[in-house]
């Protein structure tokens, strides 16, 4: 977690710019990484192949070597510190053979040690209501905001409070007019009618638990006479509560790839460099907002102890669900 961040003046050969460095309080066998943002500034090209960086400078290109003396000292006190941390006994002090490394660990070791007295922190955070006249609506901000940053996010928060999602019954999903998910299923797909799966009353009572919230929220509905019919899956989840899915795999090996391109994690990350502010959107159970084609919705159909059912959202277990919400 970044302590902050502070500019300072980069030199390199006779061009000098000022480069925005993140403040870490973590032991490393180095002080300074410089990161894209500087070779972009600099408009650089590293080689970690013959350890060098070049740029243009006035007087024509200027090569940076770098030592790969220093470079393996570094190394070996990163390794080092490593296998020292993992060690349950109590930590050895690290000797290092060459003379020029002793700077190196007593740096090291005064990070260690703070490391070792410093107490576990997390930014605290403080709960705020956003509607009077329900006081059990409340979200949590970060404490260490600062006027007026912390006034304008209240402010905007409860300017756009119907856009807050308090429970399902709170979705309005997305009209079919708009987008919908199609199967677009293989004609030469034969239908598949799983036989039913007998549950014991550990897992049935989950599942007809689900299914009365569904129905109440409109999620699914009763289907007779489906060509396709799959079983539900019950799964207990790390926290001890269970989960409920559809065993969809006849279906989804029925539907064809949708190849629409997902993000890029490292791109989304590398795209927050130089912001002060990031927003993200984090959709209350973003597939159940997402109808089904009217046409397709009995092929997702299942069983259960009070009868069959078909969904009329998009299910977290069809194939293709990621390509049609980010598309």
């Amino acid at each position: 977690m970044a302590l902050g961040s502070i500019n300072l003046a980069v030199k390199a050969g006779t061009i000098e710019k000022i480069a925005e460095f993140l403040v870490v309080d973590r032991p490393v066998s180095y002080n300074v990484i410089m990161g894209t943002p500087w070779l972009n500034l600099m408009q650089a090209i590293p080689s970690t192949y013959h350890l060098c960086l070049k740029f243009s400078t006035p007087r024509g290109i200027k090569t940076i070597w770098g030592n790969p003396r220093v470079s393996q000292v570094c190394f070996a006190a990163e390794l080092k510190r490593k296998k020292s941390d993992s060690e349950t006994t109590p930590r050895k002090k690290i000797r290092f053979q060459k003379q020029d490394s002793a700077e190196i660990f007593r740096q090291l070791r005064k990070a260690e040690i703070l490391e070792e007295k410093r107490e576990p922190t997390c930014e605290p955070v403080v709960s705020v209501c956003l509607d009077e006249a329900f006081p059990e609506r409340c979200i949590e901000i970060g404490a260490i905001l600062h006027e007026p940053l912390r006034t304008k996010l209240i402010t905007c928060l409860k300017k756009n409070l119907h856009a807050f999602a308090w429970a399902a019954e709170d979705m309005p999903r997305i009209d079919v007019n708009i987008t919908c998910h199609e199967l677009n299923i293989d004609p030469t797909f034969k239908p598949v009618e799983q036989i039913r799966r007998k549950l014991g009353t550990e897992r049935a009572t989950p599942v007809n638990d689900e299914v009365q919230k569904l129905l109440k929220v409109g999620s699914i509905t009763e289907v007779k006479y489906p060509d396709c019919l799959t079983n539900p899956v019950v799964v207990k989840k790390k926290n001890g509560k269970w989960r409920v899915c559809v065993d969809l795999t006849d279906l989804n090996k029925a539907c064809p790839k949708d190849s629409f391109p997902l993000p890029h994690i490292d791109r989304l990350v590398e795209a927050t460099a130089g912001n002060e502010l990031l927003s993200f959107m984090d959709a209350f159970s973003g597939y159940n907002q997402i109808m089904v084609n009217p046409d397709d919705c009995e092929k997702t159909a299942f069983i259960t102890d009070r009868g069959t059912y078909c969904s009329k959202v998009i299910p977290f277990s069809l194939k293709n669900a990621g390509a049609t919400y980010q598309r």
